[in-house]
């Protein structure tokens, strides 16, 4: 009885952290209009392939299977990827367990130490912190590639302690690992930077791993699964690679780089801390710190020095990236942060542990304060406690339905946007093809034109893209505006201006090189 009642008070914590991390994914889940990336990652659903211009294949099937069985609404598109997000809590929390159990004769306990220390920061903070939640509502590459990144970690906890007498017996762990990393190498590409952040590890730390036959059985079978990947980047003139790799020294749609190295890497930061909200950038910081000290003084922490290094290179593989790129998106933090926080869990440091829990209690608190601030402005009751991406989801959603319906009743020809994310959104809800210059679109292929309808978002100067219209058609009509509200009454926060253009004067080809998002970006003032 009394093992089952400790057992209990033991998982209590995890109940109640999945039960309101669940809570703030679900409710209200289909209130907004899809934004541009899950719309776009929506088409991928519709036209499965074994990977496509940005990204492997992974989120196109998780689309494919969350439609299939919940369907086509927003609710449908969204649940799967909800429920993984709060999964995320789980797989999170079973890895804090594995990093505050003890086991090597070296590293046992002193005489009256506690066994056991504060857990669950790193947890808590993904079931209700603004970023997880946000990636979690709305579907973006990163939940699925965190979900299989933590599963990975965590079966590579566990093999990596079975010890090197033990090293030969059990495939468990081994499948476990081999299996999860075949599937995150199809979600995206920075799960690349994680395997080698695995590989280091194993080099400084634990090379003995090397010498064993099933790690190696697991490792191969892992690499094979980026052979979709590979194997379609071969067939399209490795586009996808070539993409990724222009995609660290240029800028994103919508973003722009700074002139300087050290003003791009201070907006970057400030950009990200908006974002993420500064309760979990202070978390995050505090529990890289730890690591941090940890790996310097070889603080006594649940599997030595060990865990903090490991930690440490696979969270820093998810940040410098992100930080150092000029595209600087602060969604791909969210696979990085995880990890220092985990410093919480697994280091530990007698002088600072009595002040570290009410401290890190207080922190928490106003994480899940702007996590659930966040969930009340998406739905339009603006709040002092919310991520600055609020502001940039409405105004990439409101007025999007009305969009589509104005330019359906003129029953163009052709639609034409100039954003990937908009051609997604307007395909979704004009339930038709709109196309753009974007890779994807260009390999799925155009119909032949003639006439085209053009839209564009404020990002480019309608002036610009008047005066290229102007050269390329016979005829232009436009520039277009929605009124200044919205049918529910909501004030367009986006500028969405659309032209009605007839009589091709230019090649097809022309035509879309001339409009790609990149080339008019270079020629606004």
């Amino acid at each position: 009885m009394i093992p089952r009642m400790c057992s209990k008070q033991r998982l209590l914590p995890l109940v109640l952290t999945l039960w309101a991390g669940l809570a703030l994914r679900l409710l209200g889940l289909s209130r907004l209009p899809l934004v541009p990336d899950e719309a776009y990652y929506w088409l991928w659903s519709r036209r499965l392939d074994w990977s496509y211009f940005d990204h492997p294949s992974g989120t196109a099937l998780l689309l494919r299977l969350s439609t299939a069985l919940g369907g086509q609404s927003e609710f449908g598109i969204r649940w799967l990827n909800a429920l993984l997000g709060t999964a995320c809590v789980a797989v999170v929390w079973a890895i804090s367990d594995l990093l505050v159990i003890r086991r090597r004769p070296d590293l046992s306990l002193a005489k009256g130490e506690p066994r056991t220390v504060m857990r669950g920061a790193a947890a808590f903070m993904v079931a209700g912190g603004a970023p997880y939640v946000v990636v979690s509502r709305f579907v973006y590459t990163d939940v699925l590639f965190l979900f299989l990144m933590l599963v990975n970690a965590w079966s590579f906890i566990r093999l990596s302690r079975m010890g090197d007498e033990r090293a030969d017996r059990g495939w468990a762990p081994y499948v476990a690992w081999g299996v999860s990393m075949a599937l995150l190498l199809n979600t995206k590409y920075t799960a690349l930077l994680y395997v080698g952040a695995l590989g280091a590890w194993m080099l400084l730390r634990r090379h003995t791993l090397l010498r064993t036959r099933r790690f190696w059985v697991a490792a191969l079978g892992g690499a094979a699964g980026f052979t979709p990947v590979a194997g379609w980047n071969a067939v399209h003139g490795w586009a996808s690679f070539r993409w990724q790799l222009a995609h660290l020294v240029s800028a994103s749609p919508g973003g722009a780089a700074s002139g300087t190295l050290l003003g791009m890497w201070t907006g970057n930061v400030q950009h990200a801390v908006g974002y993420l909200t500064w309760p979990v950038a202070l978390v995050t910081l505090a529990g890289g710190l730890l690591l941090l000290f940890a790996c310097a003084r070889r603080a006594r922490t649940s599997y030595g020095a060990e865990d903090a290094l490991l930690l440490g290179l696979a969270g820093l593989t998810q940040l410098l990236p992100a930080f150092l790129s000029p595209a600087s998106s602060p969604r791909n933090l969210t696979g990085g942060i995880v990890f220092l926080v985990m410093g919480f869990d697994s280091v530990r440091f007698p002088q600072i542990q009595r002040a570290r829990v009410p401290v890190l209690g207080s922190i928490l608190a106003l994480v899940a304060l702007y996590g659930v601030g966040t969930v009340v402005a998406l739905g339009g009751t603006a709040t002092p406690f919310q991520s600055s991406v609020v502001r940039d989801i409405h105004r990439d959603v409101v007025g999007v339905e009305d969009l589509a319906a104005t330019l359906t009743a003129s029953n163009p020809a052709q639609v034409f946007a100039i954003d990937y994310g908009l051609a997604g959104q307007l395909s979704y809800y004009m339930n038709r093809t709109v196309h753009t210059s974007w890779g994807q679109y260009q390999l799925w292929g155009y119909p032949a034109f003639q006439d085209v309808t053009v839209v564009s978002l404020s990002y480019l100067p309608p002036a610009l893209i008047q005066a290229q219209l102007r050269q390329a058609f016979a005829v232009v009509d436009g520039p277009h505006h929605l009124p200044n509200q919205s049918s529910q009454g909501h004030r367009y926060l986006a500028e969405v201006a659309w032209w009605r253009a007839t009589g091709l004067l230019w090649t097809q080809r022309r035509f879309l090189d001339a409009f790609d998002y990149f080339t008019l970006a270079e020629q606004a003032p």
